[in-house]
Order: structure tokens, then C-alpha cells, then sequence
């Protein structure tokens, strides 16, 4: 019998009272899908071939399958036998998604004027349409615009300071029942029942925001029926559970104001229908709520929350710990359907480890990793979790992979062009057996297919991957490499001219390790030279030696140069041979490894000190001490040169990128004006079809880093992946005449939610960086200047909480000659020159944040600050960031007035010290004089910021 035949009669019987699991996988221009495990023979056979489409989604129950199409054709299938039932040709497609049973079709079309109704309903069924109205945005949180409960028996949408409800049996009547909310910006109906729904406020002049929850009845009353309020949030994420009596809600901010978290702060809140619970969940660890999920039947929930490592906890319906997970690099939890096996996981830029629980017998099963997932999810009978990495997240290694509840591989293919979405198509759990039984049926399956040679999948579905053998012994042909690598690091530190070490690096490691890439491997070319070198004594057809014995002469006298720090004076005239490996290593002072194997003697490394410096080459680690030498070298040369270092963050600061999916109605005209990738040194708007994103650089961003870069020597470093950080340094940089290979993202970092100079070839003394959030770099504050942010698209305004129209929503821009580049270049110019020129000491000596506080102290110089009703009453104003701020710019700060009070700063000008100012000549300016001479650099003029009296505002 072969591995994977379905022989057990327990496993049959389960066989035929459920229903088969299946998978759908969209690659590039089509979806297929996949009849799921168990698999015969190893492998997934196919249910539905290759249909061309451009995006693919199931209905909530799985009834149903949508497939876009090109020329906005809408097709969809019966997913009992992936029948074609109907299409609809929809002009001017921006978005569509079933409902939940898959009996109403909803679209979003691009609107040429606001009388066109371009959110349609159409019933499946027969075609027709239902239901239309007029919509001016579509967001993430605004979509699907009319929201069903799970039985479709309740359906409602958001509407301006309203929700409207409609009767699900007439769409014809329009809106039977209204609950006002003003100021409401996302709501989310409760599926099962849909008997609630849950609504958020952001915070509007000074009063909190909210989340409430109302009744849906058009007879309940029009009051929430639970409420909670709190400060500091942008964002809400909600999560009811099963049964529609409790809410879970994740409140973020996108600002964390303990300078903690890169990406802001989070905090979990409980809600109950019935008014018993409105508060905070009790978490045991600080730091941001990653994942949130419910149990199947709805009374309990787990959390992974905190700082790394983070901590994963289940509580009961009254927010008690039921059972800690453990700690570790997590941000996912996935429940499974039947409510048995739990999987904690780090996925996105973590490693991707993966632990796999037993809840009801409180016991870990098996922990593995699954790395670069995108996504993940438990099949619909709870015995199998699927992994998938998929593009536009992630451009390579694209993949999927399926796991046994206990964490041990299924099935594994990895794909050589892009997959673009792999999910299991969804059932009833309901349908399936009782979990015990099914994993009991598995597992005699596997121990009868086990006592047969079970094999995973066949080579025709997965490619072959070389097995990871140990780094073999210390051989001839890897002491050339190592020699080499040697060789050029001395190269380095005696070179007068040399602009780099991290470039001189990258380059040596791609040629002198055949590598093309930085995921390559020398595992398999070290085991052929190994075997080349074990075979010097064959002999070809003509009885020749294949090595020459001069030639083996010439290698075994190969001289090896140790770096500066190692004493070679035992050893004659500073030389080693091969022979003497142990001596060579044991006087190696290990200055660095590639792939866990000392740079100089190829020795195995297991310390893991030091630093890695992926974004040089991915496997190369320098010891602190290697590093410090670098820097010295680095930094000599650079000065001798009159130059610095400059550290350029990405987003918000020298452009500014949105989605595809995120682009408004308003900004559709950019499509039509997108430049060309062929000529990027000149233009700046940019459509990247292949990351489904578009582009926009900074106005001034090219001259900029055309003059900055004769002042200095220039990184990226961004918290973006490798891969966008990569396609953007192609956009600013083309030629590779700025960055070459200084491109740092947030998996190069050595630091968790934040940045750091650790990886910089610099002294921190010789640095300036450039970034738009402070709180990215919590122990380089004083290098830093600090950036306006530059929010071209709509999507970034929503990002930070700005309830206003982007710069491409207006059709305008930042101005070239007296935006934010220009004046930071001036500013950076003045501190260039105060340091190489205007101070006595020594270059070397030097430290630019120093020269930066000077310059910085010039912009306000001379100003004579009081400040009115700008703090709140009750906190000490000296303590207030705006008095710091100004005081940094040079600003004398009081709280009295006198006649040598050049300006009161106001936000109200009926204010008495604001009468006084009137009175007396002196400058009234509104805070943001100060905040704007804080981000330029510069003192603006003050007519430019009047202050209004409270009736005027």
C-alpha cells in the first residue's frame, strides 16, 4: 500500500462525514485550486485548474468565490463544483467582495460626479441591482461600505455622524433605522448574531475618544448600551466575539510618549453587551497588543502582548488568566476552529518561530519556524496550519507551507515567480468530527504510512532544497577565500583614499564567494572542493597528475596576512602554512565571520558577539573590536576629505509611498501622470506595479542628495523591509552614486522597533541623522534633526490622524525652493562649515553635536518668549516640551511680562497677555512659529502665524 492511501476505517468514516478540505492559490495572472490534506501520494491533486484573474476572495461561508477579472469582469463561482454562475462587467472597478452567504455582490466604481451612485449592491442570483449610493472614499476601514452580519439577517453602513440599517429582505426601501453618532468613524457589526454593533469616535477639540456599542433593533433604545473613552488614539481594531456578547478593541496611537515603541502604542479594552465590563484588560507585560483572538465558542480570548519577548496569555470572559503561552519573538496567535490547538508565532520581520499548544491538556506540542510568512491560518477542521509567503509583501522566496497540529511538516512548495495569495476555502467547522477523532485517524494513517519510508512531497511539486550540512573543516581551497577576504581588509585599513570599508566588503564577498545574491550558499561548493581536494592523486586518460606538483607547492606556501591586531612574531617572517592550522588559529584574534566561520582562519564561530552587518552582506559579523577599527579607519579617511556622515530615513522624509488599494477617488488623476522608471534622476512620481505602489519624492530631493553628498558620506536606514528599501534607493539613487551599498532597513537593525548607530561605519561624534519621528531613535536624539513630515497622499494623513485633504488631494506640493529639504540643506551646510571651520580644535577631536546645538541655539537667538494659554493650568510650563523646544532654538523663555518680551505665543488672542502684546508692539505668533523654526531650522516671519480670538476660531 503506498504512504498517504486512506486505509484506516475510522479515517474513512471520518472521510465521508465531512466535508474535503480545499486550497486556493493565486500566482500571477491566475488561481487554481487544490483539493487539501490529506494527500494522496504526498502531494495536493487539483481540483480547478488555471483561471486567468486578477484577485480572488471566498464569501465568509465558502459558498461562494469572486474572481476579478481584466476588463472589470466580476465572475462568480459555485464552490460545490467551481461552476461559473454568473459574471457582471462593471465600468470603472476600484473594488468588490460578496457577502457573507454570498447572496449579494457589493462594488465600489471610480465616481466622475457626485450624483453617480458608485456603490452598487447586486443580487447574485439573478443580476439585478438593489441597492445604490454615492460614497467619495474608500478605506481600509470604510470597506466593504454595507456590512451583513453573518446570516445576512442585518445589514447596515457608515454615514456621515450616522449608521443606517436596511431591511435585508427589500434592499428597495433604502434606510428603515438610523442611530446618530456624531462624529463616528468606523463601525463593525457584530456576525453572529448580528443583534449589535460597535462604533468608534476619535478624539475632536479636546474630548476623548470612544468606542461604544448600540442595540440594533429599530425599536432599542438610541443611547449606547456600553462605553469606553481614552486619550491617545488614532486607530481602533475590532473584535466581537462569537454570540455578540463581548467586544474586544485594540485602541492604537500612532505616537508612543514613553519613546518605547517605533510604531506607536496600543492598549486592549473589554466590552460587554450587557454593560457588566467596560475597561482596560489586565495585561501582565508593557508594550503593544501584536494579536487578539477569541475562542470558537466566543468565552474566551487570547492575547500576545509587551515589548520582546513578548508574552502570550488566554483569558476567560471576565479577563482572568487562564493560561500563559509562554514568552518569546512573537506577534500572531491563531486559535484553531474547534477551539483544541493554539499556534503562537513571529512572523513579518521575525524569524518566524511557531509554537504549537494543546489548550484543553494545557501542554505544548512541538514548536518549528516558518520563515517570511506572510500569512497563516488553521484549516477548517483544526488539524492543519498553512503558512504562506506571498508578494507584493515579500518579491522572493514565495511559498507555502502546511503543518500537522502538533507543528510538524506536511507539505512544503516553494514557488521560482510570485504567489500572490494561498488560504484554505472556508467550511462550518461544525461539519467536520469531533478534533479527537480526527487527529486520532490521522495519526494512524501516519504510523502506517511511516512504516513504509513516508516521504513528504514528490521533487515534481517541491523543489529540491540542499540540506544545511555542517561548515566543513579548515581546507586549502576555503583558506583562499578566507585569504582573500583577508587580504582586502588590509587593503582597508592601508588605503589613504578609501571612501567605504562596507562597500570594499560587499563587493570582495560577492566575487570571492560566488555570490549573487545574499541568500546564496558556499555549503555545496565547499563540499566539491573539498572532494577535488581529497582526490589529488587521480590521474586522467593520459596518466598525468590532474594537480601539478608545482601547482600544490605554489598553494601549500600560500601566504595568509593576519589584520594589524595579531603578533605574528613567532612564526617565521610573519608567514603561515596550511599545515599549521592549529597554530594559525589559535592566534586568529577572529576579527569577523561569514556564515559562522572566522573571516581570516576559517575557523567554526559559535559566539554570536559582536555586530551583524547583513546590509553589507547577509551572514557577515564583525567583532566590537573589528568594528571600532573600521570606524577609525572610516572616519580618518572621511575627514581627510572633509566630509561627515549623514543618516537619511525614508518615508515622510525624503518621500512618500501609498498602496494602490489606498489611493482615494481624489488622487485617481495621478495615475494618468505617473513618470517613467526609465529616467528616475529627473522625475518624482512613480507607479511600482510589481510592489502595487506608487511613489512620490520629495520636492528638491534630487539636488539635495547632490549637494549634500559632497558634504557627506550618506546611509539610508529605514524601517521598511529590505526589499522596499531597496526599490526606493533605486528611485533616489540610480547611478549609486550617493548610498552604493549604505541601505539599512529594518532587517539589517540589531534593534527591535527602533534605530540605532551600532551599524553605522562612523563615530557617533561625526553623524547627523535625518528622520521624521524622534522616537525611532531613542539613544541618538542629540545627532538628530528632526523632520516635517511630508504627507503627499491621502493614506498618510489617515496613517497620523489628520482629518484633512493630502497634498495630492489638493493638487498641490511642497515648494522646491522653501520647503523642508531646502532649509534642512542650509542648516546642514552651516553645521558643515561651523565644524570644519569654525571651530579650533581638531577635526578629530570634533564632535558635531556640539556644532549642531550651537547652530541650532542661532534660530531663535535674541527672542524673549511668554507663553499664554498654550499649557494646561495644572501642569509646571518649564517642563513642557514647546518651552524646551524653544529654549533649544535659542529662545529665552518667561512667564512675565516685561518690556523685554519680544513675543507671547497664544492660541487664543483675547487672552490678556495677548492684549498686551497688541498693546505694546510685540510679536503675537501662534505655537506653530515655534514648532515650524524647530523643523527648518530657521526663523519665518510671524505675520505668517496669527493668532485668532476663541469666537474667530
Amino acid at each position: 500500500m503506498n504512504a498517504g492511501i486512506l486505509s484506516k476505517p475510522s479515517l474513512m468514516a471520518a472521510a465521508n462525514s465531512s466535508p474535503g478540505l480545499s486550497i486556493l492559490v493565486r500566482e500571477n495572472e491566475d488561481f487554481s485550486v487544490w483539493n487539501g490534506p490529506p494527500f494522496t501520494n504526498g502531494h495536493p491533486s487539483i481540483k480547478l485548474e488555471k483561471v486567468p484573474c486578477l484577485s480572488t476572495k471566498f464569501s465568509e461561508d465558502g459558498s461562494k468565490l469572486i474572481a476579478t477579472k481584466p476588463d472589470n469582469v466580476i465572475t462568480i463561482y459555485d464552490c460545490s463544483n467551481f461552476k461559473e454562475i454568473r459574471s457582471f462587467q462593471i465600468p470603472n472597478l476600484l473594488a468588490a467582495t460578496l457577502s457573507p452567504s454570498g447572496t449579494y455582490l457589493q462594488t465600489f466604481q471610480k465616481a466622475s460626479t457626485p450624483q453617480e451612485k458608485n456603490v452598487v449592491l447586486w443580487r447574485v442570483e439573478t443580476g439585478e441591482s438593489i441597492y445604490s449610493h454615492f460614497q467619495k472614499n474608500m478605506t481600509k476601514a470604510t470597506w466593504p461600505c454595507i456590512q451583513f452580519s453573518s446570516d445576512e439577517a442585518v445589514a447596515c453602513r457608515l454615514a456621515t455622524n450616522e449608521i443606517h440599517f436596511f431591511d435585508t429582505s427589500d434592499f428597495s426601501k433604502a434606510v428603515v433605522h438610523r442611530i446618530r453618532i456624531p462624529s463616528v468613524a468606523a463601525m463593525e457589526l457584530a456576525k453572529a448574531p448580528g443583534s449589535h454593533v460597535a462604533a468608534f469616535v476619535p478624539e475632536i477639540k479636546g474630548s476623548p475618544a470612544s468606542v461604544q456599542i448600540y442595540a440594533c433593533g429599530k425599536d432599542m433604545p438610541s443611547q449606547p448600551v456600553a462605553r469606553r473613552s481614552f486619550f491617545r488614539c488614532s486607530t481602533v481594531q475590532f473584535n466581537w466575539n462569537k454570540g455578540t456578547s463581548g467586544l474586544l478593541a485594540v485602541a492604537h496611537s500612532d505616537v508612543d510618549k514613553t519613546n518605547q515603541s517605533y510604531y506607536g502604542e496600543s492598549k486592549l479594552n473589554y466590552l460587554t453587551t450587557d454593560g457588566s465590563h467596560e475597561g482596560i484588560v489586565p495585561l501582565r507585560k508593557e508594550g503593544p497588543v501584536h494579536d487578539v483572538q477569541w475562542s470558537c465558542c466566543g468565552s474566551k480570548f487570547a492575547v500576545v502582548y509587551g515589548f520582546m519577548p513578548a508574552m502570550a496569555t488566554i483569558f476567560d470572559k471576565k479577563c482572568k488568566p487562564l493560561l500563559e503561552l509562554g514568552t518569546g519573538p512573537y506577534n500572531t496567535i491563531r486559535w484553531n476552529p474547534k477551539g483544541k490547538f493554539i499556534c503562537v508565532a513571529g512572523f513579518g520581520n521575525f524569524p518566524g518561530d511557531m509554537a504549537f499548544w494543546d489548550y484543553e491538556d494545557k501542554k505544548q506540542l512541538g514548536s518549528t519556524r516558518a520563515e517570511c510568512s506572510v500569512t497563516s491560518e488553521w484549516s477548517a477542521d483544526g488539524c492543519y496550519f498553512m503558512t504562506a509567503t506571498t508578494a507584493p509583501r515579500l518579491q522572493v522566496d514565495n511559498g507555502i507551507k502546511i503543518f500537522h497540529h502538533n507543528g510538524s511538516l506536511l507539505f512544503k512548495k516553494m514557488y521560482e515567480k510570485k504567489l500572490y495569495q494561498a488560504e484554505w476555502k472556508p467550511e462550518s467547522p461544525d461539519r467536520f468530527g469531533d478534533i479527537a477523532e480526527l487527529i486520532k485517524s490521522l495519526g494512524a494513517l501516519k504510523v502506517e504510512a511511516g512504516a513504509q519510508g513516508q516521504r513528504s512531497t514528490p521533487a515534481k511539486s517541491v523543489p529540491a532544497n540542499p540540506i544545511a550540512k555542517k561548515p566543513a573543516a579548515y581546507k586549502p581551497p576555503h583558506a583562499k577565500q578566507a585569504a582573500a577576504v583577508q587580504e582586502q581588509m588590509s587593503l582597508i585599513a592601508d588605503s589613504p583614499v578609501h571612501s567605504s570599508s562596507s562597500d570594499d566588503f560587499a563587493a570582495l564577498l560577492d566575487a570571492e564567494l560566488g555570490s549573487n545574491s545574499s541568500n546564496s550558499s558556499s555549503d555545496n561548493e565547499i563540499e566539491e572542493e573539498e572532494e577535488d581536494d581529497d582526490d589529488d592523486d587521480d590521474v586522467d586518460e593520459d596518466g598525468n597528475e590532474e594537480v601539478s606538483d608545482h601547482e600544490n607547492d605554489r598553494i601549500k606556501r600560500r601566504k595568509v596576512e593576519i589584520v594589524e591586531e595579531v603578533d605574528l612574531a613567532s612564526t617565521s617572517q610573519g608567514t603561515l602554512q596550511q599545515d599549521d592550522v592549529s597554530m594559525k588559529q589559535e592566534l586568529c584574534t577572529h576579527p569577523g565571520t561569514f556564515q559562522n566561520m572566522c573571516i581570516i582562519c576559517g575557523k567554526k564561530m559559535e559566539d554570536e558577539s559582536g555586530v551583524t552587518m547583513a546590509y553589507i552582506h547577509k551572514g557577515l559579523r564583525f567583532a566590537n573590536n573589528e568594528i571600532n577599527r573600521l570606524r577609525n579607519t572610516d572616519m580618518k579617511v572621511l575627514l581627510d576629505q572633509r566630509k561627515l556622515i549623514l543618516v537619511l530615513d525614508l518615508d515622510h522624509t525624503l518621500l512618500n509611498s501609498a498602496i494602490l488599494s489606498h489611493i482615494t477617488p481624489e488622487e485617481e488623476y495621478l495615475k494618468n501622470q505617473v513618470d517613467s522608471l526609465q529616467d528616475v534622476a529627473r522625475e518624482s512620481l512613480f507607479m511600482l506595479d510589481y510592489m502595487r505602489m506608487m511613489t512620490k519624492l520629495r520636492p528638491f530631493v534630487h539636488q539635495f542628495l547632490r549637494e549634500a553628498s559632497e558634504l557627506f558620506q550618506m546611509y539610508i536606514y529605514t524601517m521598511g523591509d529590505r526589499a522596499y528599501a531597496t526599490e526606493m534607493a533605486k528611485l533616489l539613487d540610480p547611478k549609486r552614486e550617493y548610498f552604493s551599498g549604505r541601505v539599512i532597513s529594518r532587517d539589517d537593525g540589531t534593534l527591535r522597533n527602533e534605530k540605532g548607530l551600532d551599524i553605522v561605519l562612523g563615530h557617533e561624534s561625526g553623524v547627523i541623522i535625518l528622520d521624521d519621528t524622534e522616537a525611532a531613535w531613542p539613544k541618538h536624539k542629540d545627532n538628530l534633526i528632526l523632520m516635517e513630515r511630508y504627507h503627499f497622499f491621502s493614506s498618510s494623513c489617515k496613517q497620523f490622524g489628520y482629518n484633512c485633504k493630502s497634498l495630492s488631494e489638493l493638487n498641490s506640493d511642497e515648494s522646491e525652493a522653501d520647503g523642508s529639504l531646502a532649509n534642512v540643506l542650509t542648516a546642514l551646510k552651516r553645521i558643515h562649515s561651523n565644524y570644519f571651520d569654525g571651530l579650533k580644535e581638531d577635526a578629530a577631536n570634533k564632535d558635531v553635536r556640539v556644532v549642531m546645538r550651537l547652530v541650532r541655539r542661532g534660530v531663535l537667538e535674541g527672542c524673549k518668549l511668554v507663553f499664554t494659554r498654550v499649557f494646561p493650568t495644572n501642569v509646571k510650563a518649564v517642563d513642557q516640551p514647546l518651552w524646551k523646544m524653544a529654549e533649544q532654538l535659542g529662545a529665552t523663555c518667561s512667564s512675565r511680562l516685561d518690556q523685554s518680551v519680544t513675543h507671547v505665543v497664544s492660541m487664543d488672542a483675547g487672552t490678556e497677555k495677548s492684549r498686551w502684546a497688541v498693546k505694546e508692539n510685540k510679536f503675537l505668533v501662534h505655537p506653530r512659529w515655534i514648532e515650524a523654526a524647530n523643523f527648518l531650522w530657521t526663523k519665518l516671519p510671524e505675520e505668517n502665524f496669527p493668532v485668532k480670538t476663541r469666537t474667530e476660531q
